[in-house]
């Protein structure tokens, strides 16, 4: 189109030759501007200008064309004329700047700027030319047009913000926390903008530094809003004495019966410092006993501790392995953990609390203690007498699994029967319900059943167990013309389940050397894997798997299998190097894996660790 208007131009010359045809002419100016050829712009607007130097648009396209060009002394000589002419105009001492500061001349541009400064002396006319500084970045300059507009202005607290922000920009920390106390001591009300400015520079040592500093001036002993504030900046800072202290005294003066030290207290524990936690806790728990917040405080006090005891278990447990085995376990710490639940239990019975810490106390015994009885008899609490609770699901799965782990299938399948009438099924626990439904059946040797329950499980999407139920599937599907060696592998994953590893580690040999399936002998040397990997056999779990690879190039566990070798390599031999090796040979042999993303992490990790 522009090819097509500059062509008429050319054929017809008398087109623009009318008297009063400037705006035709400006237009072509500009259609030449867009084409990049700027000096054939530049002419024309020159030419325009010169016949009509009134004309606004002329003017600016003009100036414009001159930066573009870095004619600067054109665009000096152009502006200096119209401020002639217009003296009252501040935009074009704005401008005036700008040309100067572009050009080099920092300091010529910075007299300009504060010349007009002192002859506008107005809060708006001085924001207008601190914005034609922070539009080169002349951020000093700005920051000078800023503090002399918050002395002429009403609105203080505005010039206060946008100076705390520059400051900021330029890493004037300090300077930027004065700003915002000048704020909060100004306009109390505007605390949490104050609180949301502070955030952005919270991981900066050197502004979380200057920002206390500068607070504790403020008096936070009389001034609860430098006190809240100084409360997040200490616990930022890993302060949690300081912090402690100050969220006593929000607590107490602004008579909050816990809640703050009860916020701070889940704000450390998230950070990682279960130790500052809890004593937090044994604070609230000695000084708050007649709070609202007692119920809530008991129970994070509760979930606190476990977490300290789960922190000290996962140190001491090899939790990578798939199938693993209870090396040691503070069996005191355990029982005085139950102890606050019942606690709990006994003060607010029938609340969801109370539920909570029931299902709390049963996965203790269960999955820690391995009390089998006591664990039974607190999901049973739950399932039998609170159906309507928001823990029921929970308490069905961890008893179905139980009752499987126990060798007693028909119990978990009532179990797990009873919570198929449910007709609100958004919660994942009842799919995890449906999977282990379904592995009852598999365990009962009813595939037909079994298989019906996971194509249904394997079509939802991005989900764990429909992956589970489609490996799953998968195997099924392979073995079809190995019926027997798929019961006896249902007997020996019951087994697995049951943790009888050695009697299933025996099956599965069996059944490798035994199917005429590729597909299942592949399932089957993976489970054997991870079997010798629960037994701390590590050398013979590597063998198994490289060997699998071997006899199988098209292994759809491949990418599964390198990945496991990583981790064994890793966790269990300690060899980094080929850990490192695995996973990269995984990345590229596999690039669309599911293990892809965790591959490059693990590999960060592991040059981390041999660096």
């Amino acid at each position: 189109m522009l090819k097509l208007f500059l062509l008429l131009i050319l054929w017809f010359p008398s087109i623009f030759s009318q008297p009063g045809d400037l705006n035709n002419k400006f237009l072509l100016a500009r259609s030449y501007e867009q084409a990049g050829d700027l000096k054939k712009a530049c002419e024309i607007y020159e030419d325009v200008y010169a016949k009509q130097p009134d004309n606004l648009q002329f003017f600016s396209s003009l100036n414009n064309i001159y930066v573009l060009l870095k004619n600067y002394d054109g665009s000096v000589k152009l502006l200096k004329s119209r401020i002639e002419k217009t003296p009252a105009d501040v935009s074009l001492y704005g401008l005036l700047g700008v040309t100067y500061f572009l050009s080099g001349s920092e300091r010529e541009a910075e007299q300009v700027w504060e010349n007009a400064a002192s002859k506008f002396n107005n809060d708006a006319f001085l924001r207008t030319l601190a914005g034609y500084a922070l539009n080169v970045r002349a951020f000093d300059i700005a920051i000078k047009m800023f503090q002399k507009a918050k002395i002429s202005t009403t609105n203080q607290v505005f010039y206060a913000f946008e100076l705390a922000n520059l400051y900021s920009i330029t890493m004037q920390y300090k300077n930027a926390a004065e700003e915002l106390a000048f704020v909060v001591i100004r306009d109390p009300a505007q605390i949490f903008n104050v609180e949301s400015r502070i955030y952005p520079y919270l991981s900066k040592p050197d502004a979380l530094n200057s920002f206390i500093s500068v607070f504790e001036k403020n008096n936070p002993e009389q001034n609860m809003n430098f006190a809240h504030l100084l409360g997040i900046l200490y616990t930022e800072a890993k302060q949690y004495d300081d912090a402690f202290n100050t969220y006593k005294l929000l607590d107490e003066v602004q008579k909050q019966q816990g809640n703050e030290l009860l916020n701070f207290a889940q704000r450390v524990q998230n950070s990682g410092d279960i130790n500052t936690a809890l004593k937090v806790y044994d604070y609230l728990l000695a000084n708050y006993t007649s709070s609202p917040m007692v119920s809530s405080i008991k129970l994070s006090y509760a979930k606190t501790l476990e977490a300290s005891l789960e922190s000290n278990f996962l140190a001491n447990n090899d939790l990578w392995k798939p199938v693993y085995r209870i090396q040691s376990l503070d069996q005191p710490g355990y029982l005085r953990l139950i102890e606050s639940y019942m606690e709990i239990i006994n003060l607010y019975p029938n609340s969801e609390s109370a539920i909570e810490a029931i299902l709390r106390i049963a996965l203790i015994y269960d999955k820690r203690l391995k009390m089998y009885p006591e664990a039974e008899k607190n999901y049973s609490m739950i399932t039998k007498n609170y159906p309507m609770s928001r823990f029921y699901l929970d308490a069905v799965l961890n008893h179905g699994i139980l009752a499987i782990k126990k060798g007693d299938i028909n119990d978990a399948e009532t179990l797990f029967d009873n919570t198929f009438l449910i007709t609100n099924n958004s919660n994942p626990n009842f799919y995890q319900i449906k999977y282990y439904r379904a592995l009852c059946y598999f365990y009962k040797s009813d595939i037909i059943s079994a298989r019906t329950i996971l194509d249904s499980l394997s079509k939802k999407i991005n989900d764990n167990i429909a992956n589970d139920a489609l490996e799953l599937l998968v195997v099924f599907n392979s073995s079809l013309n190995d019926s027997i060696n798929l019961l006896r592998l249902a007997d020996i994953e019951f087994r697995i389940f049951m943790e009888d590893f050695d009697n299933a580690l025996n099956g599965l040999l069996e059944i490798s050397n035994s199917t005429p399936s590729f597909l299942l002998r592949d399932y089957v040397n993976f489970r054997i894997a991870e079997l010798l990997t629960a037994n701390d056999d590590y050398n013979k779990a590597v063998q198994t798997l490289q060997l699998t690879l071997e006899n199988n190039p098209e292994n759809i566990y491949s990418d599964k299998i390198l990945f496991f070798m990583s981790e064994i390599f890793e966790y269990g031999l300690k060899d980094y190097s080929k850990a490192t090796s695995s996973l990269e040979k995984l990345l590229m042999n596999y690039p669309d894996s599911i293990y892809s993303e965790k591959c490059r992490e693990k590999i960060l990790q592991l040059k981390r660790k041999t660096s």
